[in-house]
């Protein structure tokens, strides 16, 4: 039976439910005009019904994270959508980016698909979606570069970007110089490879780099970058003197560069930086 009303929001996070509200009586599916629907933190199983995505839906916020989701996200990718904010994480999900991600969801601000079996490349179109503020596709089993313009050309409202724990590859920012990450950009735990650019600009606070296979010197202007409150390179292979240029770096609070090949002596400041 169809119930007589339409919600604009659901709210269910943390309620123990189970798959039955996606698969039994239906109740979710006679929701035409739903705008946001959180069932995060339950006991959710199973794939990922097709109706959250028909052509019908008016969703602006899904969250359906910290479940026991499986299969393919294909249903995801099969209609334009008005989303805003999608939070798929902590489940057990796989599949693809789609190239077009673009034009699915033009509107997108945030995008967390973190933990779950998602493989294959990240799409170029990413970059095109410029209201996206927040980006967390960490934990997963991402192959292949990273696309250059998430670093060289990607537009300033990205404020974080995570991509930690993958099987991405190629050269650390895809030889660019200036990162227009605003705020926090973890790239941690990857097989990025190659020195870090001279000529290093950007307004980061978190720049996290540690356990890649990154070569060589850094690069003084490292050190310019004066907001960095977090930096971590640990376990990678580089090597020289550390530039006393580092006690330039009066806002840090981590700082970590254990398992290198660093030699040469310490400067002076790093006993006393913040």
């Amino acid at each position: 039976q169809v119930p007589i009303f339409q919600l604009r929001a659901l709210m269910l996070s943390g309620c123990h439910l189970d798959k039955s509200i996606l698969t039994g009586p239906g109740f979710l599916a006679t929701q035409r005009h739903l705008e946001i629907l959180d069932l995060s933190n339950n006991n959710l199983a199973g794939s990922i019904p097709d109706w959250i995505f028909n052509n019908e839906a008016t969703l602006t916020y899904l969250n359906i994270a910290s479940n026991s989701l499986v299969g393919s996200l294909d249903s995801m990718w099969q209609h334009k959508s008005e989303l805003r904010i999608i939070n798929i994480s902590m489940n057990h999900l796989e599949g693809q980016l789609p190239t077009n991600i673009s034009l699915l969801f033009p509107r997108l601000v945030v995008l967390d698909a973190s933990d779950n079996i998602i493989s294959g490349s990240i799409p170029p179109s990413l970059c095109s979606i410029t209201a996206m503020r927040i980006m967390d596709l960490s934990r997963n089993k991402l192959t292949g570069d990273v696309p250059t313009c998430f670093f060289i050309n990607y537009s300033q409202s990205l404020l974080v970007l995570k991509l930690s724990n993958n099987y991405l590859g190629g050269l650390i920012f895809g030889r660019g110089s200036n990162l227009s990450i605003a705020w926090a950009m973890y790239l941690d735990s990857n097989n990025f490879e190659g020195t870090l650019p001279s000529n290093l600009s950007g307004n980061l606070d978190v720049l996290d780099l540690h356990d890649n296979k990154l070569s060589g010197e850094l690069d003084a202007s490292l050190w310019n970058l004066s907001p960095l409150q977090v930096l971590n390179v640990a376990s990678n292979s580089f090597n020289g003197d550390i530039d006393p240029a580092i006690c330039k770096l009066t806002n840090i609070q981590l700082l970590d560069m254990s398992n290198n090949n660093f030699s040469g002596s310490t400067p002076n400041c790093i006993g006393t930086l913040p």
